[in-house]
């Protein structure tokens, strides 16, 4: 035997060694972060298909819970939160709507309070990112 299959050989020991304790802990961490994400992805999906149906629904995710997500998230991925939730945040503003009796006016209703998004495909299209972001 030579000097680089000893090598090779403790070097493919080390990694069986040390390598499964590595992948659990990241896949543990990742459960976590899934598991904290899955309810905010739900106020987010309820929300887009509100907007998919013709209704506007009101901001439901707040700052603070996605900041609750960064004790999961290494820096890049809070970097990347940060960036989709701005871009969410900005969907909201950039959304233009108009009240329901303005689109379709009651015959023999008194009171309907709903809002029409105008804009869908530009409101969604910023909204993905988010949802790409809790998806992973």
């Amino acid at each position: 035997m030579d000097f680089k299959s000893i090598l090779i050989g403790i070097a493919i020991l080390v990694l069986a060694i040390f390598l499964p304790t590595i992948l659990n802990h990241l896949s543990g961490r990742r459960r976590a972060y899934r598991a904290a994400a899955s309810p905010l992805l739900n106020k987010l999906l309820i929300e887009m298909s509100a907007i998919k149906n013709d209704s506007y629904p009101f901001q439901t995710i707040r700052e603070d819970e996605i900041y609750s997500l960064y004790s999961f998230a290494g820096a890049r991925k809070r970097k990347a939160l940060s960036r989709a939730y701005d871009q969410y945040v900005e969907a909201h503003s950039i959304a233009k709507t108009s009240h329901w009796h303005d689109v379709q006016p009651p015959e023999n209703v008194c009171f309907v309070s709903s809002f029409i998004v105008n804009n869908p495909d530009e409101v969604l299209k910023k909204m993905k990112r988010l949802e790409k972001e809790l998806l992973r």
